[in-house]
């Protein structure tokens, strides 16, 4: 894309940004020694979030996000506070991060795969906050779009629960990232408000807003050009769902019924997937439950039972 359409805001994606400016997918083979990690995303300057899971081995998902530093880690499928090892990230690039000899992220001979977000309106966004025990508290973020999906952790309270907003269910309900359980009906943790296109509200529960502790929120835009988060239910049969585009990375859950959390990707091949809510190894489908498409994605096994809803995220692929 030339510099002109970028000024113009003529790009192929939301806002102006290529996809490739704002996500990627890589692959590598850990080293047990420090390695620089080139992907293309500017997180020196824009910011962003890297979540890394090991594919061969039983380590836990790392979320490391510049908002809290580098070093500072999460583990999607835990509820521990956060971590700090400067052998996890030691720093973020213009071009992507350089990994410390941390095991779980970097240990030889293992194969890793690290999704990586970047900050840009309409796509994706990291907020941390202090929290103040204030039921209905707004809280700023800078999507200036539509709100697809929130994920919140309390990075000092050990215990507490990825909880998790979603579009398609609303500020009534709530669903837990660390979880299996289908989502819950609640006021507790949303409020029982929408998100708006420059702030998502909050209750004063322990997992989203204790006085005493500290947050972080990644939140998703959705929108036709660069990411969608959505739903569908099932037929017993095959379901299609029409994004308007080919797929490169998709998150899906069962929303009304126990369901783990796949995580899917176009580098890794068609059938493999990792499970956010688990520190297993990757699975390889020889019938995949989900399958990409040039305008979309198929689903079908456990992502097409009759009765039972269905949530995503996914991210356009590169034209």
């Amino acid at each position: 894309m030339s510099n002109l359409a970028m000024m113009m805001g003529l790009g192929s994606g939301a806002g102006g940004v290529a996809v490739a400016d704002v996500f990627s997918t890589t692959l590598y083979t850990g080293t047990s020694a420090e390695q620089t990690i080139t992907n293309g995303i500017d997180l020196a300057g824009e910011g962003g979030l890297v979540w890394t899971k090991g594919r061969n081995n039983s380590n836990y998902h790392y979320l490391i996000d510049t908002e809290r530093g580098a070093g500072k880690f999460l583990f999607s499928n835990d509820t521990s506070a956060q971590a700090e090892n400067i052998a996890s990230i030691s720093s973020f690039n213009s071009d992507g991060y350089v990994l410390g000899n941390l095991g779980g992220l970097n240990g030889s001979p293992d194969n890793y795969v690290s999704w990586t977000w970047r900050k840009a309106p309409a796509f994706f966004d990291v907020v941390a906050y202090d929290g103040n025990g204030v039921s209905g508290r707004a809280i700023d973020h800078n999507l200036n779009s539509d709100v697809g999906m929130i994920i919140v952790k309390s990075t000092t309270l050990s215990g507490t629960s990825w909880r998790v907003f979603h579009r398609s269910l609303g500020a009534t309900q709530v669903i837990t990232l660390n979880s299996t359980s289908g989502a819950g009906t609640s006021s507790s943790y949303w409020a029982d408000t929408e998100p708006t296109s420059t702030q998502f509200t909050i209750g004063n529960v322990n997992d989203m807003n204790n006085a005493s502790y500290k947050y972080v929120a990644y939140l998703f835009a959705h929108n036709e050009d660069l990411i969608q988060c959505g739903s569908f239910s099932g037929n017993d049969a095959t379901v299609n769902v029409d994004l308007g585009w080919q797929p490169q990375f998709i998150i899906a859950k069962g929303s009304n019924a126990a369901s783990n959390w796949h995580m899917y990707d176009n580098e890794r091949g068609a059938g493999a997937y990792l499970l956010a809510d688990s520190s297993g190894q990757e699975f390889t489908d020889s019938s995949p439950d989900i399958v990409f498409n040039s305008t979309g994605f198929d689903a079908s096994g456990n992502f097409g039972i009759g009765g039972r809803d269905y949530i995503y995220i996914a991210i356009k692929a590169e034209d």
